[in-house]
């Protein structure tokens, strides 16, 4: 009971750290882009110092994964080179994982909006701008596409859920998907992404490192981006392709996701929550706030 407490005691330190430094991004990054607009707009700056955004974003989500990390316990409980081993992934498996991951995003944007309206909504306004730009994208395209999706992964995959040692395979997945879910601004997006942060947890805990996640997801933010690109050049571009896409990648993936459930159920013990220790995460101070604080944000965000 002792041992559990103490186990308790440790977790929350952690969840506290990371949920406070998480809601410290969010609010970074909406006074960052109010910021820029004010200013652009109060001086008259031309709409291609809009640039300026991503790289600013880059150094936010740096600054924040690297507060987050060494501020507390995580950077105790597990070392970046453990997360980072080369895994054994045959091609085969990535491509399959990768489609399922695909399919999440487009199943959920036709289930909430519709393809039409994922089309009209999923280009941020900051997006738009990047693409309408004479400059180049590469800064928008490295830090969407790059160095947010690597700081998530190493952050989620690999510092949190490698320090809940004790934790069930399940407990892990949960936990890390719902902290990483709730970083996202709308309910669509929050759900595929506690979805994708469910089959990134699984593929961590199945070959022991990041780098497979971690590239899945920059691949999944990177066709993401072509696809914004393509529809913000010429609406109608590819929109057939997208239906027979989304169609086959979804039905494929529903398969081949049953099948890798069933395969692995018992090794990755996916019926198993420690329900005592997944209650330290919602006793913690900061965890509340940060839940209470991504969920009222979200609302609003549905309503404007």
């Amino acid at each position: 009971m002792l041992k559990e407490s103490k186990r308790c005691n440790e977790y929350k330190d952690i969840f506290n750290t990371v949920s406070y430094s998480l809601m410290v991004r969010i609010l970074a990054a909406l006074a960052l882009n109010s910021c820029i607009g004010f200013i652009s707009g109060l001086f008259k700056i031309p709409k291609s110092n809009y640039t300026v955004f991503w790289i600013s974003q880059a150094i936010i989500t740096i600054s924040i994964t690297y507060i987050a990390i060494y501020s507390s316990k995580l950077s105790k409980s597990i070392k970046l080179s453990d997360a980072l081993k080369k895994p054994k992934v045959p091609l085969k498996d990535f491509i399959k994982i990768l489609f399922i991951c695909i399919s999440i995003v487009y199943l959920v944007g036709v289930v909430f909006h519709g393809i039409k309206n994922v089309q009209n909504n999923s280009i941020s306004s900051t997006l738009q701008l990047s693409f309408s730009t004479k400059l180049p994208m590469i800064f928008s395209f490295l830090t969407l596409c790059i160095i947010i999706p690597f700081c998530e992964e190493v952050l989620f995959r690999g510092y949190i859920q490698g320090a809940l040692v004790n934790m069930s395979p399940m407990t892990k997945i949960v936990i890390t998907s719902l902290l990483f879910a709730l970083i996202h601004s709308s309910v669509s997006q929050v759900i595929f992404a506690f979805a994708l942060g469910s089959i990134f947890s699984i593929i961590t805990i199945k070959y022991e490192s990041i780098l497979p996640s971690s590239i899945i997801h920059m691949c999944i933010n990177t066709l993401s981006f072509i696809e914004n690109l393509l529809i913000y050049k010429e609406y109608n571009m590819g929109l057939n392709i997208l239906h027979i896409f989304s169609c086959i990648t979804v039905i494929m993936s529903i398969i081949y996701g049953l099948v890798f459930l069933k395969n692995h159920r018992s090794k990755l013990s996916l019926s198993k929550i420690d329900f005592k220790l997944f209650k330290c995460f919602f006793t913690c101070k900061y965890c509340i706030v940060y839940v209470s604080f991504s969920i009222f944000y979200i609302l609003m965000s549905a309503v404007y």
